[in-house]
This record gives C-alpha cells, structure tokens and sequence, in this order.
C-alpha cells in the first residue's frame, strides 16, 4: 500500500493459508510470509513474483527474521523448532534446533555482523535463549529450554 495515496502498490499472491509473519531483507528487496500452512515463501517485491517456497517446518510458523548481512533467515514456531535458512540458496542449514516448548518469537542481534545470534522466547520460559550460528557449519543452543 501507498500510505499517503491509500492506494495498492502490489498485490502477492501464492500463500496458501493465513500469514502470520513477515520479514523484509536487509536490502529491501526481498520480503518472505509465513503462517498456517508452515511453509515460508520468498518474494521478489520488485517483480511482485514468489521467488521460493522453504520447507522445514511441521506446523504453524509464528516468527521470521533476516540476519543483518541478509544472508540468514530465521524461523520457529509451533512444531518448537528454530530453522537457519541460507537466504541466497533457499536451503536450511544446519539441522534445526529442536525446544521443550513452542517458540512464539525471534530477533537476530544487529551486533553480530559475522555471525547470526538470534534470540528466542518460548511459551513458559522464564528467560531468553540465545542461538549463535557461526560460518556455515556450527550452530550452539544456550539455554536450558532446549533439547540439545
């Protein structure tokens, strides 16, 4: 939508259910949704075309965020997964963090440039936990709501 014209800029289609969440790249061109139907789908927003479709999750996802350098997105919800997407090949790496609990909400920290630390809530924990992703290959959960 055009705020000052009221008027629709561009319309996307290709969710198959309820979008829950959203998140817009660093750079402003790509926006992914996702929702009900657990997949999380990337558009182009100035073609106005679905670029990919990421599968990884069972059920509802809740959350998304893009890393800083737009080179990670992150995800969890109500299968009480977290998933580290490769943005740029649309493929998840490495294998998702499994918790006790659905995860509501996450936030990639904008201090980590080189590497992606995200911070999570979970329904009933009394505190955050803390996922740092570092070069492609490791991923640690800090925490004592995970099952790692």
């Amino acid at each position: 939508w055009d705020v000052c014209s009221g008027r629709m800029v561009r319309l996307l289609t290709g969710n198959l259910s309820p979008v829950r969440c959203l998140a817009f790249s660093p750079c402003g061109r790509f926006l992914a949704t996702s929702g009900d139907s657990a997949v999380i789908n990337i558009f182009d927003l100035a073609a106005g075309q679905r670029l990919s479709s990421l599968r990884g999750h069972t059920d509802v996802v809740y959350s998304l965020s893009y890393s800083p350098s737009g080179d990670v997105l992150a995800s969890c919800g109500l299968d009480r997964q977290v998933c580290l997407w490769n943005a740029r090949q649309a493929v998840t790496t490495p294998s998702p963090v499994a918790f006790n609990r659905s995860v509501p909400s996450l936030s990639h920290s904008p201090a980590s440039p080189s590497s992606c630390q995200i911070t999570t809530s979970s329904a009933g924990a009394t505190v955050p936990q803390s996922l740092v992703y570092f070069n492609d290959s490791v991923l640690f959960a800090l925490g004592a709501n995970t099952d790692l």
